[in-house]
């Protein structure tokens, strides 16, 4: 009954989109990229999750633009990502999934031109389909015991994706302090696409009552520009790595519908520290903008630091392994103990990466299944090819 009630509740407030404010008095906005688990854990290569220092050719678009100073030649990237379903990922015991496993997690293009780098990529920076599982369509009937009738059964699915398009420009400063010293600055230029879907099928009816009254299918869409700046500071054993991205709104009121949500700002850095001709250790820290997030939940969303690191080694020339963390959490302000760590995730990472002369190709894992709240237990695995011209 509890789990019901919490349907029809989010269901209505889903619904709500799609009445116009003529027919509502006080219109119910669509409050959207607000599940958690659907922030794409976007820096995970195969030297694990690393957004300011090192990361693979496939992985530009998802990381500190200044990462672009890595490569001298032309080169080219892609990856794939796929993720287990969670169950009972929120309220009422709704599953999250990832949508269009088919779609490449990453793409990345790197043009060098002596101290300037140009740069084009793509990246899925939200994924999520959230399915509400079976629930009941009534109508009141005063003739029947309870006062209402069953007329269908039918279930709810919300999708909502938002891709990143990105113009990547930097520059090096070589020689900066001294002759094994230099400051790389980039900047990436992002045009984002959200897109949303609710659909509601219906699985059987009664006879006499028409299927279309009771199923949906109700798309929305939406452009926002933002941008990204990075440097990175290289010295004979140790590079530095700061990043700022711009957060950005969402929000939309149109003739039909009211939307909510936004893409939160994040400060980031980092180290990579060169231990020997093999080993290598990185870490970092970033800083999520979450206390302007507006949803209906609660009231707002605590900021956040998410800690991160690995151990790098290379075994041979060609083959490198990596092990390493990454934490998240998302916490409401003032919430009840029913959310209290739910959203708490420790992702434990594991990397392969396999170079030849002019391919690369790296594997990862990421694991959250040993301390993690119970909305956020999941294995992901991501797999990059990249190539260098001559």
């Amino acid at each position: 009954m509890n789990r019901v009630i919490m349907l029809s509740v989010l269901l209505f407030i889903c619904i709500g989109s799609a009445i116009s404010p003529a027919q509502q008095r006080l219109a119910q906005p669509s409050y959207i990229l607000d599940v958690p688990q659907g922030f794409v854990l976007e820096s995970l290569s195969g030297y694990g999750y690393n957004n300011t220092t090192i990361n693979t050719i496939s992985n530009i678009s998802n990381t500190n633009p200044a990462n672009m100073f890595d490569y001298n030649r032309i080169s080219f990237g892609i990856s794939y990502q796929v993720e287990s379903k969670i169950k009972e990922s929120w309220y009422a015991d709704i599953d999250h999934y990832r949508k269009d496993l088919a779609l490449p997690q990453s793409l990345s293009l790197i043009l060098p031109l002596n101290r300037i780098r140009f740069g084009l990529g793509f990246s899925q920076k939200y994924n999520s389909e959230k399915d509400y599982g079976e629930f009941q369509a009534t109508i009141r009937d005063t003739s029947n015991p309870t006062g209402y009738l069953e007329i269908a059964k039918a279930r709810g699915f919300k999708t909502c994706l938002l891709f990143d398009y990105s113009l990547f420009l930097g520059y090096t400063f070589n020689n900066f302090v001294s002759d094994k010293n230099s400051l790389d600055i980039g900047l990436k230029i992002s045009w984002y696409r959200y897109s949303d879907e609710l659909v509601v099928k219906v699985i059987n009816i009664l006879p006499g009552y028409k299927e279309d009254d009771f199923s949906m299918n109700d798309k929305h869409s939406t452009d926002e520009f933002g941008f990204a700046i990075g440097m990175k500071y290289r010295l004979e054993s140790l590079q530095i790595g700061l990043v700022y991205e711009r957060g950005k709104n969402f929000n939309k009121n149109a003739e039909k519908y009211y939307q909510m949500g936004r893409l939160p700002d994040k400060w980031s850095a980092g180290i990579l520290l060169k231990l020997s001709n093999q080993m290598n250790i990185a870490g970092g820290l970033n800083y999520v903008v979450l206390d302007n997030l507006i949803n209906d939940y609660s009231g707002g969303v605590q900021n956040q630091f998410e800690p991160y690191g690995s151990i790098i080694y290379q075994f041979t020339e060609k083959v490198t392994f990596s092990t390493g963390y990454f934490h998240t959490n998302y916490r409401y302000r003032g919430s009840s103990d029913l959310l209290t760590d739910r959203f708490n995730a420790w992702y434990f990472t594991a990397g392969f990466l396999y170079s030849l002369k002019l391919v690369d190709v790296d594997l990862a894992l990421a694991d959250s299944h040993l301390f993690s709240g119970e909305w956020r237990k999941q294995t992901i695995i991501r797999i990059g090819l990249g190539y260098r011209m001559r």
